[in-house]
């Protein structure tokens, strides 16, 4: 498929390539390049010839998080276009094996993204955190359960903001390898070959189950989310954060 957005993807064999092109703006989503990503991942899940989507990126980040200048000119709400099908992940589910790897940051959204991974590659530059509370977004509320977190570990991450390193990753226990930045790719590939030495079937049924067992974004907790969030997005505050963000200033909340 064409692409209208800053993503560029390719298919060699039963691995489909998509790559965040963006390197000017670390790779901030914006609405059009999310829009196109979801596209992408619904057509490579109903390609019976791939088995694995490689989610990465160029530059020096794999993902800033969401376009927010785009966010304050627009108008628009953080959440707006996302379907009923969609993942905690920002993503259509899937059953092909996802491997995530990434470099630099990989912040708000790019950590949502980053964690849709099967598999998780980092490369020890990784910068990591959800900054949504603080930019007046609800935060991965389902973090301690999906990645079987502390309270307080997941507490840091999902409510306080807290940024985190490749080595934090690797004790949390949420990320497959850390290897040398210029080692992410040849990682990717070794990777993708363990994959691709198992029987298909077996794989792709065995991610079903797997997937089945953790935390799903079903209509119900759609529908809750939704509401939580429509009512955050009212709120003068989510306003304030967005802004104080655009304009490098500190935010100044009131409550409302």
């Amino acid at each position: 498929m064409e692409t209208s957005s800053d993503i560029r993807h390719i298919v060699e064999g039963p691995v489909a390539t998509i790559t965040l092109d963006r390197p000017a703006k670390h790779n901030a989503m914006t609405y059009a390049m999310r829009s196109d990503l979801r596209s992408l991942f619904r057509t490579y899940d109903s390609d019976p010839q791939i088995r694995v989507i490689v989610l990465t990126a160029s530059g020096p980040s794999f993902c800033a998080g969401r376009d927010i200048r785009e966010q304050v000119e627009t108008n628009r709400a953080a959440a707006d276009g996302l379907d009923d099908d969609i993942t905690q992940f920002g993503l259509p589910p899937t059953r092909k094996v996802v491997v995530t790897a990434a470099r630099g940051n990989a912040l708000g959204l790019g950590a949502y993204l980053f964690l849709a991974g099967d598999i998780r590659i980092a490369g020890s530059s990784v910068r990591f955190s959800f900054p949504e509370v603080p930019t007046g977004v609800l935060g991965p509320y389902w973090l301690e359960s999906t990645e079987h977190l502390s309270r307080a570990t997941a507490f840091r991450l999902a409510v306080l903001g807290e940024t985190v390193g490749a080595a934090d990753l690797s004790a949390f226990g949420i990320v497959t390898e850390v290897v040398a930045d210029d080692e992410v790719a040849a990682a990717t590939d070794r990777w993708i070959q363990r994959v691709l030495a198992l029987p298909p079937q077996h794989v792709q049924a065995s991610k079903e189950l797997l997937d089945h067992n953790r935390f799903q974004m079903t209509p119900d907790n759609r529908a809750r989310e939704t509401a939580v969030r429509k009512r955050l997005d009212a709120l003068d505050d989510t306003q304030e954060a967005a802004a104080a963000f655009v304009e490098k200033r500190p935010a100044t909340f009131t409550g409302r």
